[in-house]
């Protein structure tokens, strides 16, 4: 491939580690690859195993389950065998040293192995000790040399009359080093990946730090660790400003489905869009203290814009998380349901420079819905913010670390023209230099919050309580909401599913492009 080539590949599985030589020279003319109009293309980073599956022994017990065993091929693991590699391994270069020395040496699911293990397409569990075998069917666990597996598949069958296939791969779609940039990446399946938990990040879809990459139309699933990295590719703390790699980057309409640890990682996305994509079950890996993980985990981002992302089931991690430094970066117009996450729905960090987090959806989150802390001039306005289990926006200094030279505070935010429905708190603004203000509060269960709030804070004096009626499915995005009177907001003041400066009652279906459900993500 060469500047201005494109390659359509046809229907198939590629069982293979992509990687692109040679890039373009610029947006007219890229390299491009491309699946062709009609034709499912599968990029697959695992193998299909032997019929060699051998009956493992049970405990002795009358109702004992089938257990088997299998020694892995060497033909297939010889280059990459994810089974002999522990999710955080001392091998690795470089890993955060309290998950080294502590969580990395002593507990699950640091010390599990990267290897994933499929039947029918669906992924078994991995357990820690043998004996866990017997205790719940879909699991599998990895002998200390790494060769070894033994497994209990789903519904009791013989492996060896089914599809079993085994993750031999830690990326399916990457160059080898920087500077391959003006590529575009459309229209594949790519899945089954077995990459770590540390750095550098090795996605299963990544640029390698090149530049001007379009990433789109894709579904990327079932990765032991991240789909897609974004952004520089040495992974420092507080990024290589003097390198412009991974910049100018789009991230469109893809779908992200079961990733272990994160969808979309980044370093330093400079000018990067990130759009129209759905991210769905993020997380399973259960890894929330290691701080770089979540639907989207992005740091030291400048000019970035996140917008119009269906972000839903992430556990273990935010739903969005901008960390460290970030200038001029709006995260908009997205959809974050059912996060389990200290971090929250929304989740911005350290930084000194104005950014905007406006007219999203965030809902059912467990935590807080936007939670910030060490930022200064961060604008909150015109979201929907409801059923959190904390504050809907939550503002506070949580560090004594330095940056650019001056310790971190939590001044000059704003909160506005937001509608905040039945969270535990209204808001917590930490510092009295943050204001808010011409809020719509519809707590029906405790009439007197406003009011006590706006009493204890001397904030929010326009702002209004209403008893508000708003519902989400969350299966289908429909959003219907009611209020018992009409009010008036301020002129484009509602957040963005309402198009009417009066609230009254109705019903809207939340993205409706974005109906990418993870169970049908294959189609």
């Amino acid at each position: 491939m060469t500047a201005g080539e494109r390659v359509l590949v046809k229907a198939g599985i590629y069982r293979e580690e992509v990687q692109p030589l040679r890039g373009g020279e610029g947006p007219d003319r890229m390299v491009s690859f491309e699946a062709k109009p009609g034709h499912a293309v599968i990029i697959r980073g695992s193998c299909v195993l032997p019929k060699a599956w051998r009956p493992s022994p049970s405990p002795p017990a009358a109702a004992a389950p089938a257990l088997w065993t299998l020694r892995l091929p060497k033909a297939e693991f010889a280059k990459c065998n994810p089974f002999s590699l522990r999710n955080l391994d001392e091998r690795d270069g470089h890993t955060h040293p309290w998950e080294a020395s502590e969580a990395g040496a002593k507990t699950a699911p640091y010390t599990h192995r990267r290897g994933l293990l499929f039947q029918e397409g669906r992924r078994l569990r991995q357990v820690t000790h043998r004996e866990e075998l017997a205790g719940e069917e879909g699991t599998y666990w990895v002998e200390d040399d790494g060769w070894v597996l033994h497994a209990r598949p789903f519904g009791g069958t013989d492996p060896n009359t089914v599809l079993m296939e085994a993750t031999n791969r830690r990326q399916c779609f990457a160059p080898k080093a920087p500077g391959v940039s003006s590529v575009r990446l459309q229209g594949f399946l790519i899945e089954q990946v077995g990459n770590a938990f540390s750095y550098p990040v090795e996605a299963a879809v990544s640029p390698s730090g090149g530049r001007h990459w379009i990433i789109e139309d894709n579904v990327i699933r079932h990765v032991n660790a991240d789909g897609i990295n974004l952004g520089g590719y040495v992974w420092i703390w507080g990024g290589d400003r003097a390198s412009t790699n991974g910049w100018d980057c789009f991230v469109r309409r893809n779908t992200l489905a079961d990733c272990g640890v994160s969808g979309l990682k980044g370093l330093t996305p400079v000018n990067c869009v990130i759009e129209d994509n759905v991210l769905d079950h993020i997380g399973w890996q259960n890894v929330e203290l290691g701080y770089d993980n979540g639907g989207m985990k992005l740091l030291v981002c400048k000019n970035a814009l996140v917008r119009h992302n269906l972000v839903r089931d992430v556990v273990a991690g935010p739903g969005i998380w901008l960390d460290w430094d970030n200038a001029n970066c709006r995260v908009s117009q997205n959809v974050v349901v059912d996060v389990q996450s200290k971090g929250g729905g929304i989740f911005l960090e350290a930084s000194e420079q104005t950014n905007w987090v406006d007219h999203n959806v965030i809902w059912n989150i467990e935590g807080n819905g936007v939670y910030q802390h060490d930022c200064d001039g961060l604008r909150v306005f015109n979201n929907l913010i409801g059923h959190c289990t904390d504050a809907a926006v939550r503002m506070q200094v949580c560090t004594t670390r330095k940056r650019n030279g001056q310790e971190v505070t939590c001044k000059g935010n704003e909160v506005r023209d937001n509608v905040l429905v039945d969270n535990r708190l209204i808001l917590f603004l930490g510092d009295p230099d943050n204001s808010s203000d011409h809020n719509v509060i519809g707590d029906s269960q405790s009439p007197g919050a406003l009011a006590a709030w706006q009493q204890s804070s001397g904030k929010d004096a326009h702002s209004q309580q209403r008893p508000l009626q708003i519902t989400l499915d969350r299966a289908t995005l429909n959003l219907g909401w009611a209020a018992p009177e009409a009010f008036t907001a301020r002129p484009g003041a509602l957040p963005g599913p309402f198009t009417k400066d009066v609230l009254l009652s109705g019903t809207i279906r939340l993205f409706e492009a974005l109906n990418s459900p993870r169970d049908g993500a294959a189609s």
